[in-house]
């Protein structure tokens, strides 16, 4: 994605019914995710009756969506640029309201599931380095570090190095 506007969003089985007596809620191997995870199961917790369990940490994005599809869980925050790129194995779109719209069609008919309301924010990418670090002098933005990524020590989560967004 050009801006790398990504909505985060949840995924939720047709299958799962409002009056359910328990939810799985699942979420991949890092924090954000495990903190919308929570902010997931506090609130179904808070608005009504139904247990929540928890299966946070599972793993990256194609792990914790086969577990979403094999029912070990019902529900988790996912963004929707990796339901396009990732899952779907579509073209990136730089529009964050047509990328939810595609995977939004896609899904349901692919894979009968749902994708909910995005939760309103957005999660960019940005990076951090050192001020004194001369590498950076004149570099505003990540296309200019091609030329880089040979000579500077990168950290990244490996779905990031992946994707051709």
């Amino acid at each position: 994605m050009k801006n790398k506007l990504i909505i985060f969003l949840f995924f939720l089985f047709f299958s799962l019914a409002a009056h359910a007596d328990s939810i799985t809620i699942g979420s991949k191997n890092f924090t954000e995710q495990a903190i919308l995870g929570e902010i997931m199961a506090q609130l179904i917790e808070d608005k009504t009756d139904i247990e929540v369990k928890r299966k946070f940490f599972l793993g990256g994005s194609a792990f914790t969506f086969e577990a979403l599809k094999n029912g070990d869980i019902d529900i988790y925050p996912e963004y929707t640029g990796t339901g396009l790129v990732s899952i779907l194995k579509m073209k990136p779109v730089s529009d964050p309201d047509r990328a939810y719209e595609i995977v939004k069609k896609q899904f349901s008919p692919r894979y009968h599931i749902s994708w909910l309301m995005p939760f309103g924010f957005n999660n960019t990418y940005a990076m951090a380095y050192r001020p004194d670090d001369k590498n950076f002098s004149n570099q505003t933005d990540l296309s200019q570090i091609k030329e880089l990524v040979q000579k500077i020590r990168f950290g990244a989560p490996h779905e990031f190095l992946e994707r051709p967004d």
